[in-house]
């Protein structure tokens, strides 16, 4: 029997944004690829089986009948800029342009200012249904394909690395075709991330404090439903994000300074109190030239505060649940 090993370290991604929400677009191979890596099953289907079992003399199941399906999609890339600040061109440099689609299918909106920043915020609820394609090659000598794809990011950094950019979603099922030109000459782009080094944190409960932070994890909040409909021949007319809670989680050094800006009694108060304080958080890293980034919640509430022993020395991790008074301002993720 000829066997061909499917390699895992080959598995290259496309993500292109649906002019028509749940359209399918075409491949594009040179513009639209995107460095992954940890990812070499982008796609896996899952589906929906209902076990027949009738009264009978016998405890062996029929065949069971296959109902819905669809693609589960992940894979992680790093966070970056394109590298390039005009709004004209920002927009189709490769890698970023499916950063950008990536984004929007998880109820982002991207804002280009020429020459000056790009910023992610989220999407209002009329905006939260720009879909993707994705086209996946995992090795194996098949074309793997969703469309309608709608998912949620969850960004981590840490000093030991680059900020980590985790995508999970949902998309509608095609059938695996045999590898044809959707690769030919694929581009993922450059590599652009810069390691979480250098960065600066700042905590503001009404006093500015910068503390030595150990990391930091970004959820976004999705939450992704299904829409079944029988006249589809997948079981599925569509998906649309439901409900949104985005999380941000804060590990610093624990501060023995008494005067610190931030001390551990004002956490623990900040969350329990009978009027809770917020915090304005911002984290930044890399440099400057379209690649620095700088999340941002200007009202996160403190949730909970667990002390860790990290070693020789106890850490604080903060989780925050991000809100703001005025609806889609709760985060901000700018690229300058």
């Amino acid at each position: 029997m000829a066997f061909t090993v499917s390699r895992s370290r080959i598995s290259p991604v496309q993500v292109i944004q649906e002019g028509t929400p749940g359209s399918i677009e075409a491949a594009a191979p040179t513009t639209a690829g995107v460095l992954t890596y940890g990812s070499a099953v982008p796609m896996n289907i899952a589906v929906d089986k209902f076990e027949f079992r009738p009264h009978s003399s016998t405890f062996t199941r029929p065949t069971d009948v296959i109902g819905r399906r669809l693609w589960n999609v992940g894979f992680n890339t790093l966070m970056s800029g394109p590298g390039s600040l005009v709004a004209a061109t920002a927009p189709t440099v490769v890698g970023f342009k499916a950063l950008d689609a990536m984004f929007e299918s998880c109820a982002a909106i991207s804002t280009y200012v020429d020459a000056t920043s790009i910023t992610f915020n989220p999407a209002t609820v009329a905006n939260s249904g720009k879909s993707a394609t994705v086209f996946a090659n995992p090795g194996n000598n098949k074309i793997y394909k969703a469309h309608g794809v709608l998912g949620n990011i969850t960004l981590r950094g840490n000093p030991r690395g680059a900020v980590e950019l985790q995508y999970r979603g949902q998309g509608l099922y095609n059938v695996p075709a045999n590898v044809g030109s959707e690769f030919t000459s694929w581009s993922g782009g450059s590599q652009r991330a810069q390691a979480f080094l250098g960065a600066t944190c700042t905590i503001n409960n009404g006093t500015s404090y910068t503390p030595v932070i150990k990391s930091f994890e970004f959820d976004m909040g999705n939450t992704i439903s299904e829409i079944d409909d029988a006249n589809s021949t997948n079981g599925l007319f569509g998906l649309f994000i439901s409900d949104r809670n985005p999380m941000l989680r804060v590990t610093i050094g624990a501060d023995g300074d008494a005067s610190a800006g931030v001390d551990w009694d004002g956490l623990y108060s900040d969350m329990t109190g009978a009027s809770p304080t917020t915090h304005a958080v911002s984290i930044a890293w890399g440099s400057t030239g379209g690649i620095k980034c700088t999340l941002a919640a200007l009202t996160a509430q403190v949730i909970d505060v667990q002390l860790n022993e990290s070693g020789p020395m106890i850490d604080a991790t903060i989780s925050y649940k991000l809100q703001h008074a005025t609806a889609e301002t709760e985060w901000s993720l700018q690229i300058t």
